[in-house]
């Protein structure tokens, strides 16, 4: 068969558009399904630990100080340096396996046995996997609230102290205050990595990124459309290679 190309304009034309279309819906479904920014995450006791105009200030930390060349948020970003998302994750997941450890067991998580390690794994994955009930308010586990003191920290020592081996220089955040802010902002992108959202059984990043010590699995759905996507990406390169030929 063979087209003209005033045809192939024309599909190249309607493919642009349906293009846009489908872009623009996503970015509106994207918008629609933002995960919120709670007003404040208190302790177990009802005690504040972070505020929403402490995340928003640590997003503009974030910007400010250039650290998106530096390192990544949800893996949108630089392509060295480590995801802050994931590496936050990681760490809360890390510090609250200390936690428990040394609550039930009295020892560090690395000295336990092998059963007492997986009791005290599943612990965390099940308390790192409750679900958002939907309000203004996240009441953090008395092992989230220790993990989020201790990444905080690692936050500040890293970003304004200076850390020489990560290429890190001192003073990269100005102040400890906006060190502890970033930290505040990237730990929220990792509550949303790992809290299910109202009425479903996966996360606000449908379980990205991937991390089995915090409960983040890739699921059913997210492998079949990365199968779907990669068939389609191949189907649409022949469709044009055979459209070329065509002419």
């Amino acid at each position: 068969m063979q087209l003209t190309r005033k045809t192939i304009a024309k599909v190249i034309v309607a493919a642009f558009l349906l293009n846009l279309v489908v872009m623009g819906a996503g970015a509106w479904l994207a918008y629609q399904e933002a995960p919120p920014i709670p007003e404040e995450v208190v302790g177990p006791d009802g005690e504040a630990i972070v505020t929403d105009g402490e995340i928003r200030d640590g997003k503009a930390a974030f910007q400010q100080y250039g650290l998106m060349n530096h390192g990544s948020i949800l893996g949108n970003g630089a392509y060295y340096g480590e995801d802050y998302t994931a590496e936050t994750l990681e760490l809360k997941a890390q510090h609250m396996r200390d936690y428990y450890a040394r609550e039930e067991y009295g020892a560090a998580y690395d000295a336990l046995d092998s059963a007492e390690r997986a009791a005290v794994a599943q612990t965390v994955r099940e308390d790192l996997d409750e679900a958002h009930d939907g309000s203004d308010t996240v009441e953090y586990s008395a092992a989230e609230a220790y993990a989020h003191e201790r990444v905080t920290e690692t936050y500040v020592e890293r970003y304004h102290e200076g850390d020489h081996a990560r290429g890190v220089p001192e003073d990269m955040i100005q102040s400890p205050e906006e060190a502890r802010e970033f930290a505040d902002f990237a730990l929220w992108t990792a509550w949303f990595s790992h809290t299910d959202r109202p009425g479903s059984d996966n996360s606000y990043t449908n379980e990205w990124p991937y991390s089995p010590p915090a409960g983040n699995d890739a699921t059913g759905a997210a492998m079949i459309w990365s199968v779907v996507a990669m068939v389609l990406l191949v189907g649409a390169a022949g469709a044009a290679i055979l459209l070329y030929k065509s002419v």
